[in-house]
């Protein structure tokens, strides 16, 4: 149940990888999240969107294990950025594709993570967040269609706010 993969990046950050096989009764116990969250997770109809979002806070949680600070939740700013309950100056961030779940957290500096099962969609909506430039360089290749989108998605995560246009910047 814990944890497949942990990489200390540096003193202040660290990253985890965890492959999914629990059942929602297991990672629910495990997680014992307090009655607001209990909530918004019973509020997805999604039972992979449940498993997801259970994992990745167990995964933030053993994160914070290893800086030696209490994990009591995380909440969301006005853009959607996860933050550390009770520790805002820790930085975070969440990634999930089913049945993997990962996550990055440094003491003081931004940070992102993206991970996604290569699809045939990407050759579908790879226009919609590739420039012409980047399109040519993929060749349609979904490997590297998929490795372009999750560096964006990275650089969007770190950059905190809405606005970022995939295509453009």
């Amino acid at each position: 149940m814990p944890v497949n993969k942990t990489i200390e990046v540096s003193k202040s950050r660290f990253l985890a990888i965890w492959h999914v096989e629990e059942s929602f009764e297991e990672l629910l116990n495990a997680l014992n999240p307090i009655a607001e969250d209990r909530e918004l997770l019973l509020s997805f109809k999604n039972k992979i969107k449940q498993l997801e979002w259970l994992s990745g806070r167990l995964t933030i949680k053993h994160l914070t294990h290893l800086l030696g600070i209490d994990y009591h939740g995380l909440t969301k700013d006005n853009h959607g950025k996860p933050s550390l309950r009770g520790h805002l100056e820790y930085e975070i961030s969440l990634t999930h594709s089913y049945p993997y779940v990962a996550a990055i957290i440094d003491k003081s500096k931004p940070v992102g993570i993206d991970l996604e099962q290569p699809r045939e969609k990407a050759l579908k909506i790879a226009p919609k967040f590739l420039s012409e430039k980047e399109i040519a360089f993929a060749k349609q290749d979904i490997m590297t269609l998929n490795m372009l989108w999750c560096i964006k998605e990275t650089l969007y995560k770190i950059h905190g706010k809405n606005g970022l246009v995939f295509k453009e910047n």
